[in-house]
C-alpha cells in the first residue's frame, strides 16, 4: 500500500504492484566480485598513501625540532615545512573524500543493480 495525497489535501492509499525480483546470473555476480576486489585494494592503496603522508610529516618536523636552531634563521625553510605539511595533509584529505566518493559509488552501484 502507498499513501498518497490529492489535490484536496485527502489522503487516500493505491495499490502498488511489484514484481518478484531478477535472478542475477553467474557473469553478474563476477563482475560485483572483480567491483568488490578492485574497491578492497584502493582502500589498502588509500590506507597507505595517507599513512605515508602523515609518516613524513611527522619525520620532517620531528627532524626540523632537532634542528630548530638551522630553521630559526631562515623564513624561507619554514615556509618549506609549512607548505611541505600542509600538502601531505591536503594528499590526505583528498585520498579520505575519494575513498569515501568511491564507497558511495560502489552502494549506489550495489542499490541500481538488486533494484531491477
Amino acid at each position: 500500500m502507498k499513501v498518497v495525497q490529492r489535490n484536496g489535501g485527502d489522503i487516500a492509499t493505491q495499490k502498488t504492484t511489484q514484481k518478484a525480483p531478477e535472478k542475477v546470473s553467474d557473469y553478474d555476480l563476477k563482475i560485483d566480485k572483480q567491483v568488490e576486489n578492485f574497491l578492497d585494494l584502493k582502500q589498502k592503496l588509500i590506507f597507505f598513501l595517507i599513512t605515508a603522508a602523515v609518516a613524513s610529516i611527522a619525520y620532517t618536523l620531528n627532524f626540523s625540532v632537532a634542528n630548530l636552531d638551522k630553521i630559526v634563521g631562515h623564513p624561507e625553510r619554514a615556509v618549506c615545512l609549512v607548505i611541505g605539511s600542509l600538502m601531505g595533509l591536503l594528499a590526505a584529505g583528498s585520498a579520505l573524500y575519494s575513498l569515501s566518493e568511491e564507497i558511495a559509488s560502489y552502494r549506489f552501484h550495489v542499490d541500481i543493480r538488486y533494484r531491477r
